[in-house]
């Protein structure tokens, strides 16, 4: 029966998003029940919950209230929801827990400001108290201080996931700090201004790996401030075990750009700014990362990537690039992937149509190569419009690169990035040479469809084609 069991938690753990499934396994039989029960609660915020969906989940945790939490809240004049069944539940739910979002919390309570935030507080003192193994939580807009509650230094010891906003009140983080101090995830959403508390949070982390921000800035009014003061400098003191940088924002800001070379055991770097402009290139120009397997970065000159990767070790694997700019050749960017990246998989190139060669050497080196996304530039003038001709022409050369027998034999996945063309006879050319390999993802993000529909059709039922999508998007933000 152990074994059974052990199985069964093996396989709920690939459900864990399936909602509908865990629920039809509670029906099976007792010990099914008892397994799929402790997944369905680990986080049952994770799930779409509609209107009823709320309700029986606050339900739910409304019973296992103490009584005199329900006296509490009945002499506030507050209607607590009674059980129709005169049984105890079957299972102790909560003590299944492991994640806490204060954001649903407040969704599923349907009252008054006022009552809302008298439900929340007993809400809190009962998770505090029953979910001793707490590992994540989401206190976006919190209104309390958990740790007033008993059992909240046992809980919250625990944590290692944290998402939070620069709006919450500094006091709270100062006093989650002295209790949480092994956090290895966190994001901090709503990233608008700084708050010395949450850098008082940053600092005391032992073991700080993720952190990612999340924000739209805009120059004028009350947003035109600093939201990386205390926080930045926190931050450079967790330098030495970060090791996932994430950045994404949109508008005017003021993240300095001197944290980009300190973070020096980066293995995943993620910097996604609209305008980057030259200060933040001059000083990922004199970053290093050895460590480096997962660089996502927009808006940046080949050059500088160049410049990035040359200093990675060789253990690049993604190599995401959400439009580079000021290209007017690509050889240096291309020999450096070639000459640095042999693990490389996934890959965003840029080619100018004399660099073909080029990126025939990086298609033989790189064996690895799974996804590719590319974008074929002119000779002189990047912006410059392609004659019909030229378009075909390119297409032609491309499509021979790829079938050539010294590529890849893992590339699955193509996703055309700019305007360009391919004859009917060079692409059914193409996908009859495909045979034999894996079967073949086509996305195409030009405007114009340039695809023969009739061969698409025909070498999807054979198989060569697994599917192909036309998207209007050039970005590929994971």
């Amino acid at each position: 029966m152990s074994k059974l069991k052990d199985i069964l938690l093996i396989i709920f753990e690939e459900l864990e998003d399936d909602q509908r499934s865990l629920f039809s396994c509670l029906l099976v039989d007792k010990l099914w029940c008892e397994t799929a029960v402790i997944f369905l609660w680990k986080n049952p915020w994770r799930y779409y919950l509609g209107f009823y969906q709320e309700k029986f989940l606050y339900n739910t945790i409304i019973l296992f209230l103490p009584d005199e939490s329900k006296e509490f809240l009945k002499l506030e004049g507050i209607e607590i929801p009674s059980s129709k069944s005169q049984n105890p539940p079957l299972f102790d739910y909560l003590t299944f827990c492991r994640h806490l979002n204060v954001v649903k919390i407040n969704s599923i309570i349907h009252l008054s400001d006022y009552k809302k935030y008298i439900v929340e507080q007993e809400v809190y003192k009962l998770l505090m108290r029953k979910c001793s193994l707490l590992k994540s939580m989401d206190v976006r807009y919190i209104k309390h201080h958990l740790d007033y509650f008993n059992g909240a230094e046992s809980c919250l010891s625990r944590l290692t996931e944290l998402k939070c906003t620069t709006f919450d009140q500094p006091l709270f983080y100062d006093r989650l700090a002295q209790h949480c101090q092994y956090i290895e995830k966190l994001i901090i959403d709503q990233c608008k201004k700084d708050n010395y508390g949450l850098a008082k949070l940053i600092q005391v982390q032992k073991n700080l790996k993720y952190i990612e921000f999340n924000g739209n800035l805009f120059v004028g009014g009350e947003e035109d401030y600093d939201p990386f003061g205390d926080v930045g400098k926190a931050l450079i003191g967790n330098s030495d075990s970060l090791i996932h940088f994430k950045a994404f924002f949109c508008g005017n800001i003021s993240f300095p750009p001197t944290i980009l070379p300190k973070l020096c055991n980066l293995q995943k770097l993620q910097f996604l700014i609209p305008h980057l402009d030259k200060k933040y290139e001059d000083q990922l120009k004199i970053s290093s990362y050895p460590n480096l397997r997962i660089l996502h970065i927009e808006n940046i000159s080949p050059d500088i990537v160049a410049e990035i990767i040359e200093k990675t070790g060789g253990n690049l694997k993604k190599l995401l690039i959400e439009k580079y700019h000021y290209c007017k050749d690509s050889k240096r960017l291309i020999r450096s992937i070639y000459k640095n990246c042999p693990k490389i998989e996934n890959l965003s190139i840029v080619i100018h149509n004399y660099n073909f060669m080029e990126f025939k050497k990086l298609l033989k080196i790189c064996q690895n190569l799974k996804e590719l996304y590319f974008s074929i530039l002119n000779n002189n003038d990047e912006f410059e419009e392609k004659s019909l001709e030229e378009k075909f022409d390119d297409g032609g050369i491309l499509s021979e690169l790829l079938i050539d027998d010294s590529t890849s034999k893992f590339l699955n996945y193509i996703k055309f990035l700019n305007y360009w063309k391919i004859s009917s006879n060079n692409f059914e050319n193409f996908l009859k040479n495909w045979k034999g390999r894996p079967s073949l993802t086509l996305i195409n993000s030009n405007y114009d469809d340039f695809f023969d529909s009739k061969i698409l059709k025909k070498y999807k039922n054979e198989g060569i084609i697994k599917r192909f999508e036309i998207e209007s998007s050039y970005y590929f933000l994971d």
